[in-house]
């Protein structure tokens, strides 16, 4: 927003998003922060509803903090230019100074000021979760000249190439921002590093002569391969709160012909590789690789290999989800064909019961040891989404979701066969209703009890792929399903089976797990699954998934009609809808397989998928998907991964990139990635696999300079990793 005299002068534009305003003045930007766990008490605060805002309210005191970036030796006269203006304004009419009542205020996307060091410029480029700043240094400019302090911190540190910034109110993190030559045909990347003196902040770039535009952009923080010398598959992904990337995949032993190893790190807990065994031969299952969970973790800059370790007995292991609490301790869920998967003596269920069982490990912070580790399964298949019915891309065998709560107890949900699962407390369904049915679990934070249990499932295939918790800790289910008899969709948006190959299903349970709130179907008369869910902080429901039938579009949303992707917003009883949209390439197939989703803060919607040959029971592929003009990759074989952001309620694309190489088809085998409540995707690859027994170290997936392995130095596949922050959130 442009300040017309509403503000005082020292303002020259203000733009807010969460519990944050920030003022951009002649030198620099001024951070307004209300605390966070205040802001939390303001919008869900129980006294201020409608129904109780008759009685007096107990007293709210507010706690915030004024974080000042000063830039030193900047021109306070540049020109200041407002561009990608909005079709709305705002009004202004505060206090008695009429003088300072404005109307028609115009709101701009993004304010330029021009010549702020000699021959550079800075941009300023807002979101609505959060703002993110450029340099953009022209011929003679000399980068040095940008030097900055901060004012209203606590303390500051540089850790790992970012600034940490710790006030009164919480922490902000300056990350160190991607540096690139832009030519005429081409853009060459920089290395470098924040400095720091005598609280003098600035960049020491490792630059050459250039020609062209040298642009300071904070965008994609890293990109990795594994490092490995055996094929090292990537399935999962997740975070910190310190934004270290873990990613999780499998790794093949060694054989006659290749001698590798993954690069578990000295003082793991696994160093060494367990075994496996092909494990195709039970006829729903038909993943022919040997292989051990192979587990890593990278500094937040992507540099450093922190640890690695294997994770797996004798046979095959696969990891499906995995999630690190507040400790730091990693939590993996996945399914294991061995009979010696380790496990410890305070186990729930220390003894494979079936074939395949689900298993849930917990590692300590530094992954030197586990904290807790079981089974969980009955005489059958169990973890493995094996109903032919529900499998519509390569691996969607490998689904299911963990997560952790406050108190460390650990959830669960997933897929299984099995009649005699070792339930406890299950109120709400104990019993197998027929083929596989999906399964809810929580333990507690040993891993050596189930706090409750439960199959969830009708009379045809059900599969259980994600959850998430309302305000409430009511939890919200959501999967596939062939069965036209599930429970509690009484009242529903939709409460009945639309028919077809299969619906998608979300379903309520109270916090304790004692009955479903309730249950609706959601669909077309073909084929239709929910592969994400995410409420946000209205408690609002939100899916996304795949399609082949016409969803209705409803709502001011933006859509590609006939495509293969839906967004959808319910209410929290799951009685009403509020809109929903189709998006894509419009050819009436699914264009991308889901992997992480998200609403962040400020409700805008986040999406990540991949596409392309690796697809098996429909051709599917990248090519054609929107992307916007400030792409990280702007150009794709067709297979690779697909990024999005959509404004709040998805009123339009924001955002939209490839990732990818150029040569090889980029997916993943199986798994969840995550993307944090900042808009930073955390994202698991399987890179680099080449199509000929005759190919071998490919390196077609685009890393970072500087990362822990820019080469792929196995003679198959990688399990690369990459972190992409969709804007500078400080």
């Amino acid at each position: 927003m442009k300040n017309e005299g509403q503000w005082n002068p020292a303002i020259n534009y203000q733009f807010e998003y969460d519990n944050r305003a920030i003022f951009l003045l002649d030198d620099g930007f001024s951070f307004l922060e209300i605390d966070s766990q205040f802001w939390k008490t303001v919008v869900k605060h129980p006294e201020v509803s409608e129904e109780k805002s008759h009685k007096v309210q107990p007293a709210l005191r507010m706690k915030y903090n004024v974080l000042k970036t000063t830039f030193i030796g900047s021109n306070s006269n540049a020109l200041k230019q407002g561009s990608s203006k909005l079709n709305f304004h705002n009004n202004y009419f505060i206090g008695h100074d009429k003088s300072k009542w404005k109307s028609k205020v115009a709101l701009y996307e993004k304010v330029t000021y021009i010549n702020f060091y000699e021959n550079i410029d800075l941009e300023v480029i807002a979101y609505e979760y959060g703002m993110k700043y450029n340099f953009i240094l022209h011929k003679g400019a000399d980068y040095k000249k940008i030097k900055w302090q901060y004012q209203g911190a606590e303390s500051i540190r540089v850790k790992d190439n970012r600034i940490i910034i710790t006030t009164s109110v919480g922490k902000i993190i300056e990350r160190m921002p991607e540096v690139y030559i832009q030519t005429e045909t081409e853009k060459i990347k920089i290395n470098g590093v924040f400095t720091e003196d005598k609280g003098l902040f600035s960049y020491a770039l490792n630059l050459p002569a250039y020609q062209g535009d040298l642009i300071i952009d904070p965008e994609l923080i890293f990109s990795t391969y594994a490092g490995n010398t055996v094929d090292n598959f990537g399935f999962t992904a997740t975070y910190d709160q310190t934004e270290h990337l873990y990613s999780g995949g499998i790794a093949t032993g060694p054989t006659l012909f290749i001698n590798g190893r993954y690069p578990a790190t000295p003082g793991a807990f696994d160093e060494t590789y367990n075994g496996g065994n092909d494990e195709s031969e039970n006829g729903r299952f038909s993943y022919f690789f040997h292989c051990d969970i192979s587990l890593s973790k990278y500094s937040s800059d992507g540099k450093t290999l922190l640890y690695a370790t294997y994770l797996g007995g004798s046979s095959n292991e696969y990891p499906h989800s995995i999630v690190v609490n507040q400790k730091d301790e990693l939590i993996v869920m996945g399914t294991s064909f061995s009979a010696n998967f380790p496990t410890n003596g305070v186990s729930y269920q220390p003894i494979i019961a079936g074939k395949n069982d689900i298993i849930v490990t917990k590692f300590n912070s530094d992954c030197s040891g586990i904290l807790g580790s079981t089974y969980f399964g009955g005489s059958e298949s169990d973890g493995l989404n094996q109903a032919s019915i529900l499998k519509y891309f390569y691996a969607d065998d490998f689904r299911g979701e963990v997560q952790v709560d406050t108190n460390d107890n650990i959830y669960i949900v997933s897929s299984t066969f099995s009649t005699d699962l070792p339930l406890k407390n299950s109120f709400i369904q104990n019993t197998n209703k027929g083929g596989q049915d999906g399964l809810f679990v929580k333990f507690n934070s040993q891993l050596s009890d189930v706090i409750w249990s439960n199959y969830f499932g009708g009379v045809g295939d059900d599969a259980a792929y994600n959850f998430d918790f309302d305000s409430k800790g009511n939890m919200f289910i959501s999967g596939g399903t062939k069965s036209n008899n599930l429970a509690g969709t009484a009242g529903a948006v939709h409460w009945f089976y639309k028919g077809g190959t299969c619906d998608g299903f979300i379903t309520s349970i109270n916090a304790d797990a004692t009955l479903i709130n309730r249950t609706t179907y959601w669909g077309s008369d073909k084929y239709d699954q929910i592969f994400g869910i995410e409420i946000d902080k209205e408690d609002k429901i939100y899916v996304v998934g795949q399609t082949h039938g016409n969803i209705p579009i409803s709502g001011s949303v933006y859509n590609v009609p006939n495509s293969g992707q839906f967004l959808s917003k319910f209410s929290n009883s799951l009685i009403g809808m509020e809109w929903s949209t189709l998006w894509g390439t419009g050819d009436g197939a699914p264009d991308i397989t889901i992997n992480a989703f998200l609403v962040d803060e400020c409700q805008k919607i986040f999406v990540s998928g991949w596409g392309g040959g690796s697809s098996t029971k429909s051709f599917s592929s990248t090519q054609n998907l929107p992307i916007t003009s400030d792409a990280v990759q702007k150009t794709t074989d067709g297979s690779d991964f697909y990024l999005a952001v959509f404004s709040k309620d998805a009123k339009r694309l924001v955002y939209g990139t490839y990732f990818g190489g150029y040569r090889t088809h980029d997916h993943v085998d199986g798994g969840t990635s995550r993307f944090d409540k900042k808009g930073v995707i955390y994202q698991s690859v399987c890179a680099s696999c080449p199509e000929s027994a005759m190919e071998s170290k490919i390196s077609d997936f685009p890393t970072t300079k500087g990362a822990y392995a820019e080469k792929n130095i196995s003679p198959r596949c990688s399990n690369a990793a990459f972190k992409i922050a969709f804007g500078n959130l400080n």
